[in-house]
């Protein structure tokens, strides 16, 4: 009784001492190692984040440079179609006998230019952009009103008068003029605009080639934190534990872990140590009595299944035994009876 209370304020006063104690070692070793697969998804999940708020900034920057892009191709459409049907004026004038095709082509231009045009007043502008627009608008409706004018003229087989209006310093010319200068001034505003965007773009893209670089390293780093810290946290004690088990098979019964943890490891370094100081105390102590001479101690059996114990008092009980019987045998060969021997029947 004494001994098992002895075994037990050992254990209490290894737990006692005073110094740094690791929080690892007070969680079991399943939390830690779901904790740890935790961290890596939690890490995993903070990049897919990133990556993701980083593609969209760069898919809203690839979209405003094609927002500012599909301007820039209707303007080159308007253009081409305005040249488009100035080219057709000087055929429709001077070539009377294909004046049904060509009237028809001047017609055709004329639609794709009003159709380009309200199509370029309904997509998103900026307000200065949309001042041009409605001059560009308003340019186009004097054009058509000096196109027809010269449709007129050749019809009416005054192709002087409808050549003086596509003359350089003509009325056509004139309304030309102002849809050109509209045309580029807002081509000037467009390309601005998309080199804007294409420097935000390129800036977004190396963020996020800064960031996801970044975040990828920090993941890194963390992870292989706690990979270490898992890894030592639970192989160095094992480690210290095979030792002491070296030990304990060449018969070294001195060497303790004590352990101060409340994992799996820590119950485990208990039992060892507990193990090992009954060996030490228990076995080898009775054992050393025994030598000696001292029959004296009682060993109690831990459990229904302790099979030391029960030996070690058996061993203790024969040799009791053997004692008394050999002193009976003493006594009475000192008595006279030198034909008295010791029954051995029971050894």
């Amino acid at each position: 009784m004494m001994l098992n209370m002895k075994i037990k304020w050992i254990r209490k006063t290894s737990f006692s001492k005073k110094g740094f104690s690791n929080p690892l070692n007070n969680v079991k070793i399943g939390t830690k190692l779901i904790g740890g697969f935790l961290v890596m998804i939690m890490l995993l999940v903070a990049f897919a984040a990133v990556s993701f708020t980083n593609t969209r900034t760069m898919n809203s920057s690839m979209k405003l440079i094609s927002d500012q892009t599909t301007p820039l191709r209707t303007l080159t459409k308007i253009e081409t179609q305005v040249s488009r049907i100035r080219y057709s004026l000087f055929k429709y004038m001077t070539i009377e006998g294909d004046r049904g095709h060509t009237g028809m082509d001047i017609q055709d231009a004329a639609r794709v230019v009003s159709t380009e045009i309200a199509s370029l007043r309904s997509s998103s502008l900026t307000d200065e952009e949309s001042k041009i627009a409605a001059a560009l608008d308003q340019s186009w409706g004097d054009y058509q009103k000096q196109m027809n004018v010269i449709l007129s003229l050749s019809d009416d087989g005054n192709e002087k008068e409808a050549a003086a209006m596509l003359s350089d310093v003509g009325e056509e010319t004139s309304a030309r003029e102002g849809l050109i200068w509209a045309i580029n001034k807002l081509m000037d505003m467009n390309l601005d605009n998309t080199y804007q965007a294409n420097k935000k773009g390129e800036a977004a893209f190396n963020n996020a080639i800064v960031l996801g670089g970044t975040i990828s390293l920090f993941a890194l780093a963390i992870a292989m934190v706690v990979a270490i810290l898992l890894t030592r946290n639970i192989t160095r004690p094992l480690s210290k534990g095979v030792e002491m088990m070296t030990e304990l098979a060449k018969g070294h019964l001195g060497r303790r872990l004590n352990m101060k943890r409340r994992d799996e490891i820590g119950m485990l370094s208990d039992s060892m140590d507990s193990f090992a100081y009954d060996l030490q105390n228990v076995v080898v102590g009775t054992m050393k009595k025994i030598a000696a001479g001292d029959l004296a101690s009682e060993v109690t059996a831990k459990d229904s299944d302790d099979e030391i114990s029960p030996a070690l008092s058996g061993t203790i009980e024969s040799l009791r035994g053997l004692t008394t019987q050999m002193n009976k045998v003493y006594a009475e060969q000192k008595a006279g009876d030198i034909e008295y021997y010791m029954d051995t029947s029971g050894l």
